[in-house]
């Protein structure tokens, strides 16, 4: 099996309290010598990127993450699997390609989106880490698989109800972009 970190973070919206602990990281099953304190990646001050193109997939919305926490992570993976990829880069996808191309863009642009982002103050939104996961899919005949982190932010998830918001606003069927599914 062939395996590809991927920082590319997914999120949950989560009613517990992870204002002070450490997140510890198990892999099927079996505990990691990687723990993730929730200070490390809350409040980081990275300048909001914009990403935007003309041509398909290229327009999204992401908040990008210092890497460096993470790297531990991917070392303790790699010592159980041996070599994996990795794109030494972290971020949380909240807008992704398809949901701009297929739905948003009709009635929204990138930049009225983009000002949302910044005016919202997006790069400082608390980021919880929550768990490690794991998804896996054949690929040329063999399994392949990507880890990521899955995280709690209640402040993406009212960024995203904003953006349905203007979304409807602008005469887009609700039942097309739902803010807390992705």
């Amino acid at each position: 099996m062939k395996a590809f970190i991927s920082f590319c973070f997914s999120f949950l919206l989560m009613t517990c309290s992870h204002e002070t602990r450490k997140t510890e990281f198990h892999c099927m099953g079996e505990p990691l010598n990687f723990h993730l304190n929730v200070k490390e990646i809350s409040g980081i001050k990275e300048a909001y990127v914009s990403h935007t193109g003309s041509q398909k997939f290229a327009n999204y919305v992401v908040v990008t993450l210092n890497y460096v926490p993470f790297a531990g992570l991917f070392e303790e993976l790699q010592k159980k699997f041996g070599k994996l990829k990795n794109r030494s880069e972290a971020h949380v996808t909240v807008i992704s390609p398809p949901e701009y191309d297929e739905v948003l863009a009709s009635y929204l642009t990138m930049k009225e989106i983009d000002e949302l982002a910044e005016t919202s103050g997006i790069q400082s939104f608390k980021i919880v880490p929550v768990c490690l996961g794991r998804a896996q899919a054949p690929v040329d005949g063999s399994t392949e698989a990507v880890y990521f982190i899955v995280l709690d932010s209640k402040q993406l998830i009212e960024f995203r109800r904003k953006v349905f918001a203007a979304f409807v606003a602008k005469g887009g069927d609700p039942s097309r972009f739902d803010p807390e599914n992705f």
